[in-house]
């Protein structure tokens, strides 16, 4: 019997129906010897559904049933989950070969690892590859900055990231009532459990960019994060620094509260003064906001502009 830990991959079924068998394919191809793969459909399709069944004595557990959204799906697979070591793999993703026996094998032999992430090709509609995500961030400080790290590019996508189950039971189950941020919010959690956080230098799967969307993040998934960051920031039991603490308020402050302001006088053509104006009365109520160096460097633009 191999000694390589269990691995469940949970893949949720909303979107990209049409690529439902190359992602479970790409899962079952791997020939992982400790393999748990549940899917749960939620796109209700009589397509997906001959998929499914057409691989029923290789999945471990299916279904197909309808869902408020890809968190309360994917919820359903966690209830059903076993494996030391989870992960997520959304319909349209793939796994390149290989990687669950170099997952499982890092997880063997790093046994105090808890979130182990690598690199994820990003490709478009037609599987052709755009580029080669490469994450960087270790610590709960980094996962929260999300203007100078997450936003920037030095976070990790979904289909690249496996946690284990010791970490899991801290954390449970995604948020239900986050449309678009339900993924970050919960490895915040995880962070801020204290998970050990590890990378492998080493592209592990691929992530299919969605049609239409020329970037990759939304507003609303901007307002959630903000939203996700302002519960930890504020929350006293956060272990978090003081200082640093002090500056990711500032940057929060100045990103939900006055930076939307600025661009308004900005589109305006409003001098300077004027838009030190609009901004005072935020300012008084949060002054904190003078701590944040994306304010003070706005200001200096702004100022440059006006010349």
């Amino acid at each position: 019997m191999s000694d390589l830990p269990r691995i469940t991959i949970i893949t949720p079924c909303f979107d990209h129906t049409d690529f439902l068998n190359q992602t479970i394919s790409s899962v079952l191809d791997q020939s992982y010897p400790n393999l748990e793969y549940l899917v749960v459909d939620g796109s209700n399709r009589e397509e997906s559904k001959r998929i499914l069944e057409a691989y029923d004595d290789r999945l471990h557990w299916w279904c197909q049933q309808r869902f408020q959204n890809p968190a309360q799906a994917i919820n359903k697979g966690l209830d059903k989950a076993t494996g030391d070591i989870i992960a997520v793999l959304n319909c349209g993703d793939s796994y390149l070969p290989g990687t669950l026996q170099e997952v499982g094998e890092y997880f063997r032999n790093h046994p105090k690892t808890d979130f182990l992430y690598g690199q994820c090709q990003i490709i478009d509609q037609q599987g052709e590859t755009l580029k080669t995500h490469r994450g960087n961030l270790f610590k709960l400080e980094e996962l929260l900055d999300l203007w100078n790290v997450w936003w920037k590019g030095r976070n990790f996508l979904q289909p690249e990231c496996f946690w284990s189950r010791r970490v899991f039971l801290k954390v449970r189950s995604f948020r239900e009532d986050l449309d678009r941020a339900f993924v970050y919010e919960y490895w915040t959690r995880l962070f801020l459990s204290g998970a050990n956080v590890e990378r492998i230098d080493k592209e592990l799967s691929r992530h299919r960019f969605p049609t239409g969307q020329s970037s990759a993040y939304s507003d609303v998934q901007a307002e959630e994060e903000l939203a996700v960051i302002e519960s930890v920031l504020w929350n006293p039991k956060a272990r978090l620094d003081r200082s640093l603490r002090r500056r990711l308020q500032a940057d929060w402050l100045y990103e939900s509260q006055i930076a939307g302001l600025i661009t308004d006088s900005a589109t305006a053509g409003e001098s300077l003064w004027q838009c030190r104006c609009k901004i005072a009365p935020q300012l008084l109520q949060n002054p904190k906001v003078l701590l944040s160096e994306r304010f003070q460097a706005r200001m200096r633009e702004y100022a440059v502009e006006q010349q």
